[in-house]
């Protein structure tokens, strides 16, 4: 992979977005920790794209039945609410971020502005909270189809996710056999603490599978994605499934 910084701009003492030059395509980037938080195309065809190392969640969850109520926990850079809304005009999403400093940013640097201007001008399919995701996952009474849980300081999990009761209330807010999706980094040091969290979302699902896009398996500071469902998932062909036991 060849990547070249074609510009950078310090937002503050936190952020710093990059435009960059990858494998050709050029990317919009915001940085923190020395870490990128979030791609976006910028070629004006493809902001709302997913970037390519990140897998289209909703062509595999979309075999779980009609999926037309989303909650995302973790905004980030809003990389799959944009993708979500441009291209499926009739679903409706709800993204909980409590960093009010990145809600600005993706309005103003990664095209989120463009995302409402476009698919969404009356506001009423994507619904940003800047809230805690603990405190609205445990008060809602709101139903939804599936839960994406992307809860991350740098590229540490949040430790609320490992939480009986924060499980326990996200199976609660789910419609009956839908899903819950959550992006998970493994270190090869807290091999532990997942295989403990794999338990205790057997616990709450009958079904729970792991897929990656790296073909590499050894588990060492792999990005994957662990979906639960008391229903059948089945994963396509483009997709690595892993199942990872002790």
């Amino acid at each position: 992979m060849s990547i070249n910084i074609l510009n950078s701009k310090v937002i503050d003492d936190e952020y710093e977005l990059r435009e960059l030059e990858i494998d050709s395509e050029r990317i919009v980037s915001i940085m923190s920790s020395n870490s990128y938080q979030s791609l976006s195309y910028m070629d004006n065809e493809k902001v709302f794209e997913i970037y390519d190392s990140y897998p289209k969640l909703y062509d595999i969850l979309s075999n779980l039945g009609a999926v037309n109520s989303v909650l995302v926990l973790g905004g980030g850079g809003f990389s799959y609410p944009k993708y979500y809304i441009s291209h499926y005009s009739d679903k409706t999403m709800d993204v909980i971020e409590i960093n009010s400093k990145l809600i600005d940013i993706s309005f103003k640097y990664l095209y989120l502005d463009r995302l409402f201007a476009e698919h969404d001008p009356n506001h009423k399919r994507l619904n940003i909270y800047c809230t805690d995701a603990y405190d609205f996952i445990i008060k809602t009474n709101r139903k939804y189809d599936g839960v994406f849980i992307d809860l991350y300081v740098d590229n540490e999990p949040l430790d609320i996710i490992f939480e009986e009761r924060f499980i326990y209330n996200i199976k609660r807010i789910l419609n009956k056999d839908k899903f819950l999706s959550i992006n998970y980094i493994l270190h090869e040091g807290s091999l532990d603490k997942f295989y403990k969290f794999k338990e205790l979302l057997s616990k709450y699902f009958t079904n729970t599978k792991i897929i990656t896009t790296d073909y590499n398996v050894n588990l060492s500071d792999k990005n994957i994605f662990i979906l639960c469902s008391d229903s059948d998932i089945t994963i396509p062909d483009t997709y690595k499934y892993v199942e990872y036991e002790r």
